[in-house]
């Protein structure tokens, strides 16, 4: 057969009843529209759904938002990495005292969550991102934000009833950098705090996770685009207002008529991303051979062929972050 070249959106379709967001190669975010795949520069992405607890995720001068020892919180004109949506300057209040923006959600005692926000440098290049619930119940993270080629927190401070699993830093466009956070805590109900940090590393925390620091008004970071889901890594963006909001799970399927392949012979080559090994989560690309599909396919942290009678493992485990090259041929 002579070599066919067609696209993933030719081939692929796409249900998820709700919008949801995407982070290109360049680090632009994009939102695409219902039963849409999110398909661009970074490959296709395929989410479970998940809830974005925080309300007002992109309004920190709202209500929703409690304020502690703060001298301003506005916009003005700095803009996120869609290029049209502005970020909030965090103006602390001058003095030695803490400094913090923090709101309160409904989360489980000991359940793993994850806390991220969009940020970039003003007056301050460094910035706390922290859960909260009381004294040594809190997981606490300082980001700088000097370098694009830092990929994780400077420093972090995690009390005694509470666990860190991972922090991470990556540069987006229009100089901002998505920070996360994911921890887990024993005592239920924690706060999302974020705030301006006086340094990248030495700072000292109290019992609770606060950083008290002498703060000058100009000590700004720009914020926004706040998010705290349960789980134990942080997905896509999604929006809020008045109220929590979900993005449904994507269910991404090809029919077997689509492949520009032949029925009978032909090969198959998937790259696998596993983003959390926990919990046996698969992910499948299927063949178009008749009558026994070939199939590579990953769940707890192997990749597996199958030709319709036997299914072969790979020898070893892969953990999180990690991705598997795989392929297979029918005749």
């Amino acid at each position: 057969n002579s070599p066919q070249t067609t696209t993933i959106s030719s081939l692929l379709s796409c249900t998820r009843a709700s919008t949801g967001t995407y982070i290109n190669a360049s680090g632009v975010m994009q939102t695409f529209s219902s039963n849409t795949l999110r398909y661009g520069t970074n490959g296709l992405l395929v989410e479970e759904a998940r809830t974005n607890l925080i309300l007002q995720s992109n309004a920190l001068s709202n209500a929703s938002w409690l304020k502690s020892n703060v001298n301003s919180t506005t916009q003005d004109g700095t803009l996120g990495p869609d290029g049209t949506t502005q970020l909030w300057s965090l103006s602390p209040s001058s003095g030695l005292q803490i400094h913090e923006w923090y709101q309160q959600v409904t989360v489980t005692s000991g359940t793993t969550h994850s806390l991220s926000a969009i940020v970039k440098p003003g007056g301050k290049s460094y910035v706390q991102l922290m859960s909260q619930v009381s004294v040594n119940q809190y997981v606490a993270a300082v980001f700088d934000l000097t370098s694009a080629a830092n990929t994780s927190a400077s420093q972090t401070s995690v009390g005694a009833s509470a666990t860190l699993v991972s922090t991470s830093q990556k540069a987006l466009s229009n100089g901002c950098f998505l920070i996360t956070l994911v921890c887990s805590i024993t005592g239920a109900n924690p706060f999302f705090v974020i705030n301006p940090a006086p340094a990248a590393t030495g700072n000292t925390f109290n019992s609770g996770g606060d950083i008290s620091w002498n703060a000058a008004t100009t000590d700004t970071i720009y914020a926004g685009f706040c998010q705290l889901e349960t789980g134990s890594f942080a997905t896509s963006y999604i929006p809020t207002t008045s109220s929590s909001a979900t993005r449904a799970a994507d269910v991404v399927t090809m029919s077997a008529s689509n492949l520009p392949v032949s029925t009978t012979l032909g090969s198959i080559y998937a790259q696998l991303n596993f983003m959390s090994v926990a919990g046996g989560s698969s992910t499948g690309v299927v063949s178009a051979s008749e009558p026994n599909g070939r199939l590579l396919y990953a769940t707890s942290a192997k990749v597996f062929s199958y030709d319709g009678t036997t299914a072969c493992s790979s020898p070893n485990l892969f953990s999180d972050n990690t991705t598997a090259k795989a392929a297979t041929a029918n005749s």
